[in-house]
């Protein structure tokens, strides 16, 4: 029986679009024992996938002696860090297979190289690449919906329920003004039958306040840093349209086909929109953008502040009404 394991992408939203490949790869080695390597705050991702143990990435040194102790045969990198390669080169994994990136090739068994294509393709399609060319398996990417389980929330089932992501991890640049997100809640209780469901981490508990703190309490849920990744599953999934920036709430919103608004600006839809059927991105044309930078270099966020309120509304009202 072949020992896998899976270096699970580091960020929410590409673990979400790498799930059809972690599927592909039960499929066809369906006797193999499959390990998957991630934040132990992404757990909950993969409770209903068909893998045989999580491994948690915390001290770097106890990683390493964990895996050299389980032996494996395969280990897959969907991380392009140096440091991933590292770790799967001194855990003694006989088989190393990842992109060829960061001067990091000569600690690989398996190296993928970069097509050309690759630098503008979607993250998705680049993880189905590495998946083909470095362990010969062709993913579905059909098989892209998030499976859900547990108690939903008990809400007035007469009201339309609008998810809100108003943050993002990667950097200031991604996020859509507040007073924007405040204006566009407003609009939408003050005319449409809504509740307003908020979501998020620690570090929007104050854009939540900011936000709520004009509403009355049954136009709104604050779920703002109080839910694990396995709950946001699930109640993004109670949603009739999820609203937010291009972020991993966005991306689990995509993944189980919820009406899904993502507000691009310095990061580019082409290669980061959300997977899904029912996915629609607002951004705008401006000449400095995608920049991919954490903070706008120019300092207007002029990419972020061309959206307006009223594009966003009529969005979410081509959903509801």
């Amino acid at each position: 029986m072949e020992k896998i394991i899976i270096y699970m992408p580091n960020w929410l939203g590409d673990a979400v679009m790498a799930i059809p490949c972690l599927r592909q790869i039960r499929k066809d080695l369906p006797n193999a024992k499959i390990t998957v390597l991630t934040k132990e705050v992404f757990a909950g991702l993969y409770n209903n996938e068909n893998v045989d143990e999580i491994l948690f990435l915390k001290n770097k040194i106890k990683m390493i002696k964990e895996i050299r102790k389980r032996t494996f045969d395969i280990g897959i990198l969907f991380p392009n860090s140096f440091e991933s390669a590292l770790i799967f080169f001194l855990g003694n994994i006989k088989k190393r297979i990842g992109f060829a990136n960061e001067c990091r090739s000569f600690l690989l068994t398996k190296v993928v190289k970069f097509k050309k294509t690759n630098k503008i393709s979607h993250q998705a399609d680049s993880f189905s690449y590495l998946l083909e060319k470095g362990l010969n398996c062709v993913c579905d990417k059909k098989d892209y919906k998030l499976r859900v389980s547990g108690k939903n929330l008990e809400i007035n089932k007469h009201k339309k329920i609008i998810g809100i992501g108003v943050g993002a991890s990667y950097g200031l640049a991604k996020e859509w003004p507040l007073e924007k997100y405040k204006k566009l809640v407003e609009e939408l209780i003050n005319k449409h039958n809504v509740l307003i469901v908020l979501f998020g981490t620690a570090k929007e508990k104050q854009a939540g306040h900011f936000i709520t703190k004009d509403l009355n309490k049954e136009d709104y849920i604050n779920l703002i840093a109080k839910t694990k990744v396995s709950e946001l599953v699930l109640r993004i999934n109670q949603c009739n349209v999820f609203i937010g920036n291009d972020s991993g709430l966005a991306h689990i919103a995509g993944a189980l086909d919820v009406p899904d608004i993502v507000i691009f600006g310095s990061t580019s839809w082409e290669k980061s929109k959300p997977v899904g059927k029912n996915v629609r991105v607002i951004s705008t044309n401006i000449e400095c953008a995608p920049c991919f930078k954490r903070t706008c270099p120019k300092h207007t966020m002029q990419c972020m502040r061309d959206i307006l309120v009223e594009d966003v509304l009529k969005s979410v009202e081509e959903y509801i009404l």
